[in-house]
């Protein structure tokens, strides 16, 4: 997992108290994708806001970690149930209208 200091924008390790080449001590991590500012200890198993993890160790299979909100989505419904699911409400609807103006 990769933090920098916010002074000189080096690479820190995780139990720093102070950037090595600069010396500014550390008060907090801050996260780069949502800002979430916390003690190291919060950020071990990535942000707890967001639940960004840093630099991956093969940067060159890295990919995107998907958003919270996503991420659930996407555990629950796939995209083809998803569509399935919308064209039959779309579908339902003017049927649903129809029976409800005819009463």
């Amino acid at each position: 997992m990769g933090f920098y200091c916010d002074n000189c924008g080096e690479k820190v390790e995780i139990d720093c108290d102070e950037c090595p080449v600069c010396g500014v001590l550390f008060k907090a991590v801050k996260c780069p994708r949502c800002g979430f500012t916390g003690p190291s200890v919060q950020f071990a198993r990535g942000c707890p806001s967001c639940g960004y993890l840093g630099e991956s160790l093969n940067s060159e299979n890295h990919e995107r970690i998907p958003d919270k909100k996503e991420w659930v989505f996407k555990q629950y419904l796939s995209d083809k149930t998803f569509w399935i699911l919308g064209i039959v409400l779309l579908l339902l609807i003017p049927v649903l209208i129809a029976f409800l103006l005819n009463k």
